[in-house]
């Protein structure tokens, strides 16, 4: 049997190991691309971590669009019915499955991603929000896979979490409608499919942030990628069946990706093998060990913190 702990620990311990790779794709924007795009993301996400208002989302704008940016007036109009992830609105309020009007079948998938989120950040009250299970019903129709046997609920709640930040952020989702429509989790051949897809440039690989770590750095390290924190990270990508073994942030919105392909990685860690990287993520597992008092294997998020931090989503 895969035995993921022993495996990382023997490669980590090699000073043979210490390699370094580079992305394969040219550095592209992770969170938005466009001024009106960033505007939305500041407006929704703050700056530095505080609310963030029209002036100094104008001067943050003059920063990266240079002089000819909009104004603080113009930015005000566009940013005034953008809810702040810190405030409390209605689509932003827990979701009670007891009290759901949604079908059965769909509140209980509802409830199990409810048990995902409180497996895998504190507190145990840990709840959707009502947006978050709105989306949820069109993750569920397509993954058909409501118990997470083929695809970890870890990693459906990542692309339930996506969606609804995107719709927060009025962010397009194209590249997650590219992600629907190639199914990679359904097997090699939609995996292939969809890497000559993003190679020939009919459309840009998704973007799942929440399973983006902060690197730095256009570069990683064999070292930084077996971090013992990033094993549920690289567990989720192969979950969703995609084509990278890692996705990470480098500096600000550059989001870079790790084929699984690379020969040197799949001779060290066999990275091309899905099906033994999918072991590293399992929402039950995760579940019994934080009720039963287990170390807990907590999940790195993009702001290089544990996705404790995410208690507003």
């Amino acid at each position: 049997m895969f035995d993921l702990q022993d495996k990382l620990q023997q490669l980590v311990s090699n000073p043979n190991n210490e390699i370094t790779f580079v992305s394969d794709n040219a550095a592209r924007p992770g969170q938005y691309w466009t001024e009106d795009e960033a505007i939305r993301h500041y407006a929704r996400n703050g700056i530095d971590g505080q609310r963030a208002r029209a002036h100094k989302i104008a001067a943050k704008i003059r920063e990266e669009f240079g002089d000819g940016a909009l104004g603080w007036r113009a930015i005000h109009d566009r940013i005034k019915k953008i809810p702040y992830k810190g405030d409390a609105k209605e689509l932003d309020e827990p979701y009670d499955y007891k009290n759901s009007d949604q079908p059965d079948d769909l509140k209980s998938y509802v409830h199990r991603l409810e048990l995902v989120k409180q497996a895998v950040q504190s507190p145990d009250s840990a709840t959707l929000t009502k947006r978050q299970a709105n989306h949820a019903e069109r993750v569920r129709n397509e993954f058909n896979d409501p118990h997470g046997l083929k695809v970890d609920l870890s990693a459906q709640y990542v692309v339930v979490h996506e969606l609804s930040e995107r719709e927060l952020s009025g962010q397009p989702i194209d590249d997650i409608e590219d992600y629907f429509a190639y199914a990679p989790w359904l097997g090699d051949a939609n995996t292939n499919l969809y890497r000559i897809a993003q190679q020939t440039g009919h459309i840009e690989y998704v973007s799942f942030h929440l399973i983006a770590p902060l690197i730095g750095s256009s570069e990683i390290t064999l070292s930084q990628l077996l971090k013992t924190d990033y094993a549920s990270l690289i567990g989720v990508h192969a979950a969703l069946g995609l084509p990278y073994f890692i996705s990470w942030r480098a500096e600000g919105r550059e989001l870079h990706f790790l084929d699984r392909l690379t020969p040197e990685l799949n001779e060290k860690v066999g990275s091309a093998k899905i099906g033994d990287w999918k072991k590293a993520v399992n929402w039950r597992a995760f579940l019994s060990e934080k009720w039963s008092g287990a170390e807990m294997r907590e999940i790195t998020v993009s702001a290089d913190k544990k996705v404790e931090g995410d208690s507003d989503e």
